[in-house]
């Protein structure tokens, strides 16, 4: 039960945190001259950025198997954007960047 409520926690700092950073590079994209190309970089970065906040702090929470807790974390962190995104936006698919999502938020949570 323990493992739960950390996980929850640190799962709901590391939205709150992408949802700022977010925040933050929509109002870039918003008002300069930047390539709209590049949006797809910076979302895999705070993918990135957001899992490894995560997934360090529920690892240094719980203090044993850090690799195991922290892929754990990544592949959570994968599904509930994943499950959000294809319920409230595209539908349930599968191509490249689903996979190279999953593969980010894996390696990230393990690091």
């Amino acid at each position: 039960m323990e493992y739960i409520k950390q996980y929850t926690k640190f799962l709901i700092l590391s939205y709150i945190i992408a949802f700022v950073l977010l925040g933050l590079v929509s109002v870039v994209f918003a008002y300069t001259n930047i390539n709209d190309s590049l949006i797809n970089i910076f979302v895999f970065v705070i993918i990135v950025i957001t899992n490894l906040i995560g997934s360090t702090l529920v690892s240094r929470k719980i203090k044993k198997r850090g690799l195991i807790i922290g892929l754990a974390f990544g592949i959570i962190y994968f599904l509930i954007i994943y499950l959000l995104s294809a319920i409230f936006y595209t539908g349930f698919f599968v191509n490249k960047a689903v996979g190279l999502y999953l593969l980010l938020s894996s390696v990230s949570g393990i690091v």
